[in-house]
């Protein structure tokens, strides 16, 4: 038996066994752990309105502290009005500018860090290229916890560092899990296709007209390398009345399928380039998705300005508390669907009904006008005059002066009817009508409840063109909104209240339809207003008008008149929560986007479908003067460069590498299930080699 086993040797044998298992196991967890923080990179896009987002910025920044100590580099690198060469009147007035701003930072810092914390804030004097090449490396220290690319000019931004070892810089600090922010436009250069602006020629008005939109996505005009790949970020979402660009760009072709937009007041972090979450601020975040359902392979282009016409593009809010995941695209409320089918009856005429146009404001394009032509002759078979209705005018002067000109337009007898102010009080009507012009200024003045008649006289069969306020007052619920403010602070509060539940600025309509419109979409940027009504009744339709453009609905069904598009915002079937701050959350809505000639009908969303592609037109071609990407031999601007006069000076110059820029692969989730098996594979390997070679290790 003593030949046989060797007691002493065995018990030995078996210590072995079990600290090579656990050794193993261990060292595949400890590897998968660091793998997993290896690929925890988080970029931050920020609103520009600093002290709401600047908290939301810290709080993140702080995960990434070293030795209780965050130190954030400041780089006003979208500052300058040239990349190239500034005069020193400029660069003392930019780098004063950034100074101030380098305080609000330090602020926010303290403010919103545990006691203990050391907060360093300092700021790199660079503003051109030569800054960019020349004097950048020794800012880029191992040490930073964050860096944060202040507010300013997105483009400018990019032609001071392209190219540069700057570039490179911020690449290796992004790799080694340095935070990366991005604050206002300069927030787009955190995707790597960037949102540039509108190519020449196009603005607001023409949004959503094919080449409108400047989009950054080949090998010399790009944001950042290590930007996310599979989205397009576009800052000032609402307060700049950007998401018909943002609906634009995604469906360009070779541009990615996912837009991500972000308000002034708000932000969120990106982590791994993947996930979308922590959102931060007082408004939601947008994500327009037009991939899942194929909307950007189908798309179609109506008119001489080839005017998008789009289908079942999804779109997303996501407040704090919420998440949306770039590679799924799916966000955290409920994933999308494989197949949706609806319907758009309720844009139907009830049966003896008069034809109904409904317009998002004619007032600025009367002379000619075809909308106004249609209408006058739809009430051709009828007897009597157009009945003329001025609503939400601030005076029975305006009012009067407002219905001259549209009569003057239509160039058929008519005659003007000013409701009165007073409550309860109905509109007077006469007994022998052809149609009736239902025009308004602003709809949050109207008092709906005198004008109730107007419906009757339409389901007897009379004609109505309702434009402006009285298209929102017609339908079954309207935003009593006043005009968009233009003044900033004000235009940010207005936005605000739409995203609240307990907005009370919906208010029940005449109901002509059973469906909600906003007028002035574009032009009075009411995107806010149309999302917080379709949320707030999202049992129906929500349609956006724009200027220059109608529904005509009639017995052969709804169609686009006019130059521009109808925005169907569709919640029936979407995930409604609210965020940690509030706000509204959608999850999986549709947007449609119809225009010229198009019938107002869905199509089935069905994500396994095969896109009917259509043709692209020609797309204009914009010329940027001075972008450069190979670096040239640099001249020095005309004045030295100023040194910051705040925060620390960096101790370390790390020296630049010859290795080119490369994107890291997105994070795997298996990696660590692999590196878990790989440690345990080890393990057993080492195990079967003990074995094999036991007399040899432990002899008798």
């Amino acid at each position: 038996m003593e030949k046989l086993i060797n007691l002493p040797h065995l018990m030995r044998f078996r210590s072995i066994f079990i600290s090579l298992l656990i050794f193993s196991v261990t060292s595949s967890i400890f590897i998968a752990s660091a793998q997993e923080e290896e690929f925890k990179r988080v970029l931050i896009p920020l609103g520009s309105d600093h002290p709401v987002t600047l908290s939301g910025f810290i709080n993140t920044a702080q995960t990434r502290t070293h030795d209780n100590n965050l130190k954030i580099l400041l780089l006003p690198i979208g500052y300058a009005s040239d990349p190239n060469t500034i005069s020193s009147s400029e660069r003392s007035k930019d780098l004063n500018q950034a100074g101030a701003f380098r305080s609000q930072v330090d602020q926010a810092c303290r403010e919103n860090t545990p006691e203990g914390t050391i907060c360093n804030v300092f700021l790199a004097p660079i503003l051109t290229r030569y800054d960019a090449t020349e004097n950048a490396l020794r800012y880029f220290t191992d040490d930073l916890s964050a860096i944060l690319i202040l507010d300013g000019d997105h483009i400018i931004a990019r032609q001071v560092i392209g190219g540069t070892p700057m570039e490179q810089a911020l690449d290796e600090a992004y790799q080694n899990g340095v935070i990366v922010a991005g604050s206002g436009d300069t927030g787009n250069l955190l995707s790597l296709t960037m949102m540039g602006g509108y190519n020449q020629g196009f603005s607001e008005p023409t949004a959503l007209n094919f080449g409108s939109a400047d989009v950054w996505n080949d090998a010399e005009k790009h944001g950042l390398l290590f930007g996310t790949q599979n989205a397009i970020i576009d800052q000032n979402l609402f307060i700049e009345n950007r998401i018909g660009r943002l609906l634009n760009a995604i469906t360009l072709p070779n541009s990615p399928r996912v837009g991500i937009g972000i308000d002034a007041n708000a932000g969120l972090n990106i982590i791994n380039g993947t996930l979308l979450e922590a959102t931060f601020g007082n408004n939601p975040i947008t994500i327009l998705d037009a991939e899942t359902y194929h909307a950007a392979q189908s798309i179609r282009y109506n008119g001489p300005a080839n005017t998008l016409s789009l289908r079942n593009v999804l779109i997303h809010l996501i407040a704090p508390g919420w998440s949306y995941n770039l590679d799924s695209k799916q966000a955290s409320l409920a994933p999308p669907p494989t197949r949706v089918s609806r319907s758009f009856d309720d844009l139907s005429l009830p049966q003896g009904a008069g034809p109904l146009i409904v317009a998002g404001d004619l007032s600025e394009s009367l002379e000619n006008n075809l909308i106004l032509e249609r209408f006058v002759k739809m009430t051709k078979s009828h007897t009597g005059d157009i009945l003329i209705v001025p609503i939400g005018y601030s005076s029975e002067q305006d009012a009067e002066t407002a219905s001259r000109l549209y009569a003057d337009a239509l160039g058929a007898p008519s005659h003007t009817y000013v409701p009165t102010r007073d409550a309860g009080v109905s509109i007077n009507l006469p007994d022998q009508l052809s149609g009736i012009l239902i025009i308004g200024a602003d709809q949050s003045e109207v008092q709906i409840e005198a004008l109730s008649a107007l419906k009757d006289v339409w389901l007897a069969g009379i004609p109505v063109l309702a434009d402006n306020a009285g298209a929102a007052i017609i339908g079954e619920s309207y935003s009593a909104f006043g005009p968009t403010p233009t003044q900033k602070i004000n235009r940010e509060n207005a936005i605000q209240v739409s995203f609240l539940p307990e907005n009370s600025a919906i208010k029940p309509g005449l109901g002509f339809l059973d469906v909600s419109f906003e007028p002035k979409l574009i032009s009075d940027s009411r995107w806010s207003q149309l999302i917080s009504l379709a949320y707030r009744r999202p049992e129906i339709l929500s349609i956006g008008l724009t200027d220059k453009t109608a529904i005509e609905v009639s017995r052969k069904g709804p169609i686009i008149r006019g130059d521009n598009v109808a925005i169907v915002l569709d919640l029936r079937d979407a995930s409604l929560e609210l965020g940690d701050n509030g706000r509204l959350v959608i999850g999986n809505g549709f947007l449609d986007v119809f225009s010229l000639g198009d019938r107002i009908q869905p199509i089935d969303a069905d994500i396994l479908s095969e896109p009917d592609q259509a043709p692209t037109p020609e797309l204009p071609t914009a010329t940027l003067v001075g972008y450069i990407i190979i670096t040239p031999t640099f001249s020095p601007s005309p004045s030295p460069t100023v040194e910051p006069t705040v925060g620390p000076t960096p101790t370390k110059t790390p020296k630049p590498t010859t290795t080119p820029l490369t994107i890291p692969p997105p994070s795997d989730p298996g990696t660590s299930n692999l590196m878990v098996l790989f440690g345990i594979l080890i393990g057993v390997v080492i195990l079967i080699g003990i074995g094999l070679n036991y007399r040899r290790i432990f002899p008798k």
